[in-house]
């Protein structure tokens, strides 16, 4: 919204998601290496009280600077920011995997995780619309830095176990690295429900570009932005319920490209509706995305060794951003802010298509072995 308001400029808006993503998807297989190789615990802390202090720098710099200098200056603590996340992604991952050997469930777990995740974004959200609006971005980044030496706190005097470290404490960052994508290369049944993360996140640069856009042009500013985004949370903690109860891998590949075949369907929808609807259907599509979300990064953490998890899931994650990142410049390059509805559905129906494609196949090889 910063971006939007300071500029008045699709690219902007461009710059300011892919500043965060670019680090995460270069530096994603050395930050995972550092994940496996260090203790879990000690980087959770270590990682949200860093966070913390960007988010005070970012609101310093933003009381102090206007216009596309503000800008620049909140795309350097976001690029810094984003290359803490990632080492983040991967400690966390480790520390779930942990949680393993005492007998936990991992896809009850994760769905918890996810489940948390999403209450607070709800909450962030409603209160960030709120308080953007009212008080201005300069509030927003201290109570985000606030949060995040609240959660340094809170994990420090937490009793977590420190995670599985790796075995190649000899091995160079470079070797762990490329350990990380050899691992992965020889551990298919890994690959596939990555390959589905990665074409569902197509759809989230639609909503991350767009709706912030959508909602300056077409709705009512931050307040209904703050709404969307809480609604889309919302539908995620129904999914971390529901998965939460019970295993669901009665799930087939089938069923999940159709899930995200109707979350491009809805995408469509979104964006040629009034807000009042819109908000309503941005909650199922992100009710559909945490299903499918949780059911395959639990998969994805259940088939890889914990000595392997961070690199795993950090490069499972830069598989998402890669993706996010090529729609995203394609949008602000091409798009000017007026054109943004015709965008989402482009995209969307694209995606629909992709899926629809994806779950015949998966259909079909499913029968063809039930017939062996």
């Amino acid at each position: 919204m910063l971006a939007l308001r300071e500029t008045g400029s699709s690219l902007s808006v461009a710059f300011a998601l892919l500043v965060s993503i670019i680090p995460e998807a270069l530096t994603g297989p050395w930050v995972g290496a550092l994940a496996d190789k260090y203790s879990k615990l000690t980087a959770v802390v270590f990682l949200d009280v860093g966070r913390a202090l960007l988010y005070f720098i970012a609101a310093f710099t933003d009381s102090l600077a206007r216009g596309w200098l503000s800008v620049s200056l909140l795309l350097v603590v976001a690029f810094l920011e984003a290359l803490l996340r990632m080492w983040y992604i991967g400690a966390k991952a480790g520390l779930l995997k942990a949680f393993e050997s005492e007998g936990y469930d991992l896809q009850k777990l994760y769905a918890l995780d996810r489940g948390l995740q999403l209450t607070a974004r709800i909450v962030g959200w409603i209160a960030g619309g709120l308080v953007v609006s009212g008080l201005g971005t300069v509030a927003a980044l201290l109570l985000n830095g606030l949060s995040f030496a609240l959660a340094a706190a809170m994990s420090a005097l937490a009793r977590l176990p420190l995670g599985t470290s790796s075995q190649q404490q000899e091995a160079t960052q470079w070797q762990l690295a490329v350990e990380g994508f050899r691992y992965l290369k020889r551990t298919p049944e890994a690959l596939r429900p990555i390959a589905m993360m990665a074409t569902l996140n197509l759809l989230i640069p639609a909503y991350a570009f767009g709706l912030p856009i959508l909602a300056q042009e077409f709705w009512g500013g931050a307040r209904d932005l703050g709404l969307a985004f809480a609604a889309f949370a919302g539908g995620g903690v129904i999914a971390s319920i529901v998965l939460g109860k019970g295993k669901s891998r009665r799930f087939q590949d089938s069923l999940i490209w159709g899930a995200i075949a109707i979350a491009g369907g809805l995408t469509v929808a979104v964006a040629n509706v009034p807000s009042a609807i819109g908000i309503f259907l941005v909650a199922t599509v992100g009710l559909i995305s945490d299903t499918v979300a949780i059911l395959v990064n639990a998969r994805v953490l259940e088939v890889t060794d914990g000595a392997y998890v961070g690199r795993v899931s950090v490069l499972s994650s830069v598989a998402n951003r890669v993706t996010s990142s090529l729609v995203i410049l394609s949008l602000g390059i091409t798009i000017p802010p007026a054109e943004i509805r015709h965008a989402m559905s482009g995209l969307g129906m694209s995606i629909g298509v992709l899926s629809l494609i994806a779950m015949t196949r998966a259909t079909l090889i499913a029968r063809s072995c039930s017939y062996r």
